[in-house]
């Protein structure tokens, strides 16, 4: 029984398998149709409906739960239990399905079940019925096959329904997919966005979305479809921009010089695109660079660094080193000559080195590590090859520097020097001789300037040597390399050459004294012409102050012109000491006097003067425009009066160099007609030769009597010609002999031609000798004239000072009452008529020498003006005015008196006269009589003078003659020694012309003021009264000597020139006897100097040396 129960659970339990197994399949078919209803419904309102993200996830998320949970509950509960995997319908739960299926059964099987779970709790006596009532059913229940119970057939309505669906979305597959797959990928991709299909749509054109930073990027889209919208944007981040149309009915946007990536979408009103992402990638440039540079050594560069420049122009050999500097970059190309080298770096530097040995032309590019290229650079470097150097001579001169040869030029080179030479050869073929010329030899271009004496290589007049220049380069690489100029030629003129050249100064000189002198009175005629306008004018107006500017400035550019006698007669000089004519030294004196006058015609003092005058003229009144008219005219003619003298005495130096050199060459030329008589003599020389020689000879004659000629007429435009004779029969004899020698050796006559020869030369020797002393005898003839006209001269100022003091004294004793005083006036008026003789004679004397200076002539003047004005005060009756400006007189005519007798010591020293008659001069001198004691006396007054005025120099004195430091003891002491001596010579002589019955009062002032004098020095009050006094005793002592001179001969003297002025001109034979030299040891016993201990031992010790030098001088 057991067994047949057990077949039943068994069948029980295939029927519970295939139940659950049943309903497993109607659950596939049911979810499948849920989940497929789903699908569409959800498919279907995202098509039409076209959510956004959010709405479709939420179909997303609803359509896989709503799956899960269908499939979980219908499919995969039931698979479990069929496995029985958790809980299952029980066996009653079957029996009664199986009841329900099978009529037959009914509730047999439940009963059965029931029954045998009763049997499970009761106690064994009670089971044999039930397991009977069991028993019974199981057999009954056996036939039954319970799977049947389950039919599969029922799923089949389920099945349909499933079916219509499915078939509906494979015809949509089939038909139009997208109504499917569209919104089925929408909604799968729920995250994106979609965009609502359209009658069109927006398709980017652009292949790649990616840009090199700081390009532009043009976004190119095309529509496609039936309609076009109206307006398409790009939208980046909050903006919208517009697009614009483009061919090809397509559209676009340009991005311009992009930074960072961008996100953007392309939308219209009905459509907007999906969000496209633009990558913006990093570009690689170059953003620095630099060359270090380091030039070959022989250069002397310095190493530098080029920063951003790649074009250079480098010197050969120089290494580079550059240094790129990038952003970006992991490679970087050197391009040079189709050939490329790759560099490459991590950190954005790249280095390269080069010995730059041609011209190199490279490229530069790097490159990103997203291979994109950075812009090219190109440059090229000149490398420059070291050339020879070049020297240009820019200029030559030996005009006025005859000893020189003066050279300008300019020396370059690409780097430098090594030396500049100077080569010269005096003799053609010669051998070259060098000198460095000093150069800085690191400048590239530089001018040089170079002198050259050529009295270094003896160069005379004529000759002529050649040279030229050469440069040497440094470049110790490739060799040292030199450049040359052409060889040029330097040709000392001839002595005739020279010689014009003197003579066209010369003239240029006396022609700008000529015309200046003619400038000078037409200015002073215009003063005088302004000066009468001025006159009849009540003020100046602005007419007269122009033309007083416009003489101002005619002045002042006539002084400032005196620079060109200067530059004339430097240029003279420089020739004739070329030349080696040297004068003897009593011309050459002369000249040097001569250029000291011709350098202080051009004051800058006066020069300013008149510049000030010039701009204050406006401010001045009439009066002061007419005294300043006056000063003017005074300073005009005081001017000329320097031109005429320098005239005069050019012309008188001009005569005797003139005739000084004539003489020579004619000792020149019989020499050289000596020579000629020798050769032909000598009938072995041609006779071609010597006459061609002789001709040369003639025609050198010839020259020297022109030279004669123009020293005749410059003779005689002097102002007083000197009496020369140029011996013309003579000249005319030698010519003719020179022109008979020439034809007779024409003739073939040479012992005839000898003899004319012989003869030309010895009447040549003749003439030169006559010629040389004819010009020694004229100017010691002239030097005495004058000297003897200078002498008249002084002794009539000395008579007219003389004169002056004592009408003077009459004046101021006279009342203007007294019948006297018009008496008095009357001898003044005579004085004056007197004074302009003299001052004629000294003007016209000092225009032919130059020993008289100009501030002579300008002293002069002064006392014809203080007499002038005493002849004004005295006719106003005006007696201590007048008395006043004769007392101005009488100190101008003693200064006079000084400077005519200096001027007189210097012409005697320069005639070499010893004060007494000149050998071969005309006339005897004056102030040599026999007075040389007092003469000497002058002398040592004269020495004492400049000691003082020396001492005064040093130690400075006060305005108004105060006291003023000594000099120095030793000189003090000596000069204390000599006033005593003078002061006690002085005494004697005065006691010496008192015993022999003269009046010797006139010295005792001398002797009083030497006396004054002497207490000065000895206490060291050197002032301005004691220099007054000086010239005081000077001036005394002057009229001393002509005293003496009168006392011996009383007669008038006579001047030479102007209106035969009488006065006398006694012989100076007054002698005195000189003190003995012994009392000289005493003269400090008789008059004891009150010194200083230290003073007293030098004095003493002077007075010893004195006494001694005079003991000497005796033996």
């Amino acid at each position: 029984m057991n067994e047949d129960f057990n077949i039943l659970l068994s069948k029980l339990s295939r029927f519970k398998r295939k139940y659950y197994f049943n309903k497993m399949l109607r659950g596939l078919i049911i979810g499948s149709l849920l989940i497929v209803g789903l699908f569409i419904v959800l498919d279907v309102f995202e098509y039409f409906f076209w959510t956004n993200t959010v709405v479709r996830a939420i179909s997303f998320y609803l359509f896989v739960v709503f799956t899960l949970v269908v499939i979980a509950s219908l499919v995969i509960k039931p698979l479990f239990k069929i496995f029985k995997l958790g809980e299952t319908i029980s066996m009653e739960e079957a029996a009664i399905i199986i009841g329900g299926h099978f009529p037959e059964v009914s509730d047999k099987l439940l009963n059965a079940i029931q029954l045998q779970s009763l049997i499970e709790d009761m106690d064994s006596n009670s089971v044999g019925l039930i397991s009977a009532g069991i028993e019974q059913k199981t057999l009954e229940l056996k036939p039954f096959p319970f799977r049947k119970a389950i039919s599969f057939k029922t799923n089949i309505k389920y099945l349909k329904w499933l079916i219509s669906p499915a078939l509906l979305i494979l015809i949509t597959l089939i038909i139009s997919p997208a109504f499917i797959t569209d919104p089925a990928y929408r909604i799968v991709n729920h995250k994106t966005s979609f965009s609502k299909p359209l009658p069109y749509k927006f398709k980017l054109l652009n292949d790649s979305l990616r840009v090199v930073q700081g390009d532009d990027f043009v976004v190119k889209v095309a529509v496609e479809g039936d309609e076009m919208p109206e307006q398409v944007y790009i939208n980046e981040g909050k903006y919208d921009f517009r697009m614009f149309a483009a061919p090809n009915s397509e559209l676009e946007y340009r991005f311009t010089k992009l930074k960072s990536d961008i996100y953007f979408n392309i939308l219209s009103e009905e459509v907007k695109s999906e969000t496209y992402h633009l990558q913006v990638l990093p570009r690689p440039a170059i953003s620095n660079f630099k060359i270090q540079l380091s030039y070959p050594r022989y250069i002397g560069g310095k190493p530098e660094v080029i920063e951003n420049t790649g074009d250079l122009i480098l010197p050969e050999g120089t290494k580079a080193h550059w240094y790129f500097y990038t952003k970006n970059s992991k490679r970087l190309y050197l391009i040079n000559d189709n050939r490329t080298e790759k560099l490459e770096s991590d950190n954005n530097l790249f280095e390269k080195s080069l010995v730059l040995k041609k011209d190199f032309d490279y490229k530069v590019v790097s490159e990103s590590k997203d291979n994109i290229f950075s812009d090219t650079l190109s440059y090229g470097i000149s490398v420059l090859k070291d050339k020879k150097p070049q020297i240009e001579i820019t200029d030559a001169q030996q005009e006025f520097l005859l000893n020189y040869l003066l050279v300008s030029g300019s020396i370059s080179d690409d780097y430098g020097f090594s030396r500049l030479l100077f080569k010269y050869r005096k003799n053609n073929g010669g051998r070259w001789v060098e000198t460095e010329i000093p150069i800085d030899k690191n400048v590239e271009k530089q001018g040089f300037n170079h002198s050259f004496n050529t009295s270094d290589i003896k160069l005379i007049a004529g000759e002529a040597f050649e040279y030229y220049y050469e440069v040497w380069d440094n470049d110790a690489v490739n060799g040292f390399k030199s450049a040359k100029t052409a060889i040029m030629k330097y040709q000392m003129p001839s002595r005739d050459e020279l010689n014009k050249s003197v003579d066209s100064t010369s003239n240029k000189m006396k022609d700008k004294y000529e015309s200046s002198l003619s400038d000078f009175e037409n200015i002073s005629k215009e003063i005088e012409k302004l000066k009468e306008t001025l006159f009849e004018k009540k003020n100046a107006d602005w007419n007269d102050r122009k033309k007083i500017k416009d003489l101002l400035r005619q002045e002042k550019e006539l002084r400032e012109s005196m620079s060109d006698l200067q530059e004339l007669n430097a240029k003279r000089d420089e020739i004739k000491e070329f030349l080696n004519d040297s004068p003897n030294p009593e011309l050459q004196e002369k000249l040097q006097k001569l250029d000291e006058q011709i350098e202080k015609l051009q004051d800058t003092d006066i020069l300013k003067k008149l510049e000030e005058l010039s701009k204050n003229i406006d401010e001045l009144s009439k009066d002061q425009l007419d005294k300043l008219l006056d000063n003017m005219k005074e300073n005009q003619e005081e001017f000329m009066d320097k031109l005429e003298q320098q005239l005069e005495f050019f012309k008188q130096i001009e005569l005797e160099q003139k005739l000084s050199k004539t003489a020579d060459d004619l000792d020149k030329l019989a020499k050289k007609q000596d020579r000629l008589r020798e050769k032909t003599a000598d009938k072995k020389t041609d006779t071609e030769d010597i006459e061609n020689d002789q001709k040369s000879l003639n025609d050198e004659f010839k020259g020297i009597q022109e030279e004669l000629k123009k020293a005749d007429s410059l003779n005689k435009s002097m102002s007083k010609p000197m009496d020369i004779d140029l011996q013309e029969e003579q000249q005319e004899e030698i010519g003719e002999q020179m022109e008979k020698a020439a034809s007779n050796i024409a003739s073939g006559k040479r012992n005839k031609s000898g003899k004319n020869q012989t003869s030309a030369a010895q009447k040549m020797k003749d003439l030169s000798e006559g010629l040389q002393m004819m010009l020694k005898q004229a100017m010691q003839q002239r030097a005495g004239e004058d000297a003897e006209q200078l002498g008249n001269l002084l002794d009539n100022l000395l008579d007219i000072s003389f004169d002056l003091e004592s009408l003077m004294a009459r004046i101021s004793e006279t009342s203007d009452n007294d019948p006297q005083f018009n008496e008095n006036s009357k001898n003044l008026r005579f004085l004056k008529e007197d004074y302009a003789v003299l001052h004629d004679s000294l003007q016209a004397l000092s225009k032919r020498q130059i020993f008289i200076r100009q501030f002579v002539v300008k002293e002069s003047n002064k006392i014809g003006n203080y007499i002038n004005k005493s002849i004004m005060s005295v006719q106003e009756r005006q007696i201590p005015q007048t008395t006043a400006n004769m007392q101005y007189a009488m100190t101008s005519a003693n200064n006079l008196a000084l400077m005519l007798n200096e001027s007189l010591d210097q012409m005697k020293q320069s005639m070499n006269l010893p004060g007494s008659k000149s050998g071969s001069a005309k006339c005897q001198q004056p102030g040599s009589g026999d007075s040389p004691g007092i003469q000497q006396m002058i002398k040592m007054q004269k020495s004492i003078g400049k000691g003082l005025k020396q001492s005064g120099k040093q130690k400075g004195e006060g305005e108004n003659g105060s006291k003023g430091e000594n000099g120095d003891a030793k000189k003090l002491a000596e000069m204390a020694a000599q006033q005593s001596e003078l002061r006690r010579q002085m005494q004697e002589l005065m006691d010496q012309i008192e015993g022999q019955g003269g009046n010797g009062k006139a010295l005792q002032k001398i002797i009083n003021e030497m006396e004054k004098q002497e207490n000065d020095i000895v206490n060291k009050r050197i002032s301005s009264e004691t220099l007054e006094r000086q010239k005081e005793i000077e001036t005394r002592l002057l009229k001393a000597e002509k005293a003496l001179l009168k006392r011996e001969k009383d007669k008038k003297r006579e001047s030479k020139e102007g209106k035969n002025m009488k006065r006398g001109n006694p012989k100076a034979n007054f002698k005195y006897k000189m003190a003995e030299t012994d009392n000289k040891n005493n003269i400090i016993n008789r008059r004891p100097l009150k010194l200083q201990e230290s003073y007293k031992k030098i004095s003493d010790k002077y007075l010893y040396d004195l006494k001694s030098s005079e003991e000497l001088k005796n033996k």
